[in-house]
């Protein structure tokens, strides 16, 4: 074996080698994330996370008491790839090339309150809206506007919703309560499908009252 052949051999060794530790490296900050991100259908470790210091090109102004940990998949609106360890973007500000799509890691803890959303169909859903929202920087922007509303999948959040239709003998589909959550950690899809969506990785609810019909759309 000659010397280019060998020096070839050695790289690509090395990238083998390398690939599944850099895929395995944001498993420690994604463990945390591992049930909700199973319930989303993603399970870790992924090998399009970024954890590292590169995360400090991805602009994304939170609440002091919350970090952004991870950011998975980014794509540009074009559909290009966002290298962070290369190109600096932004969660904050809406510009010609905006993150359209991908996956938000978020640790820390608030006390949220707000309206929060029964409806039930052929799926259930909970939503809380916090007043204030948690960042108030407009629609336009992908980190305000995907924290705008709170998902909640945990069945036990929907004792409430039908211990209230038994207690009322209300047929409706769709009720609001005003309600206090405390929440530690979010997931954050940025999508234009139906996957988009923040929800809580763990929540306690601290009270809910004032259970009524929606509104009449």
């Amino acid at each position: 074996m000659n010397i280019i052949t060998s020096t070839v051999f050695f790289v690509a060794s090395l990238a083998f080698a390398l690939q599944p530790a850099l895929a395995a490296s944001c498993s420690q900050p994604l463990a945390p994330f591992a049930k909700r991100m199973q319930l989303s259908g993603s399970t870790p470790p992924r090998d399009d996370c970024v954890c590292d210091k590169s995360l400090r090109n991805l602009e994304a102004t939170l609440p002091k008491q919350m970090k952004l940990v991870a950011a998975c998949g980014l794509l540009w609106n074009d559909g290009r790839k966002v290298n962070l360890s290369m190109q600096k973007a932004s969660l904050d500000r809406s510009t010609d090339y905006y993150i359209w799509h991908g996956d938000i890691f978020i640790t820390g803890t608030a006390k949220l309150s707000g309206p929060l959303t029964f409806e039930v169909g052929e799926t259930e859903h909970a939503w809380l809206s916090p007043v204030p929202p948690l960042i108030d920087k407009g629609y336009e922007v992908p980190l305000a506007n995907g924290l705008r509303s709170l998902y909640f999948d945990d069945k036990n959040i929907f004792e409430q919703f039908y211990a209230f239709l038994s207690n009322s003998k209300s047929n409706s589909s769709c009720i609001t309560a005003n309600a206090t959550i405390e929440i530690d950690g979010i997931h954050l899809t940025i999508s234009e499908g139906d996957d988009k969506g923040a929800f809580p990785v763990k929540f306690k609810v601290v009270s809910i009252e004032g259970f009524k019909p929606c509104p009449k759309r």
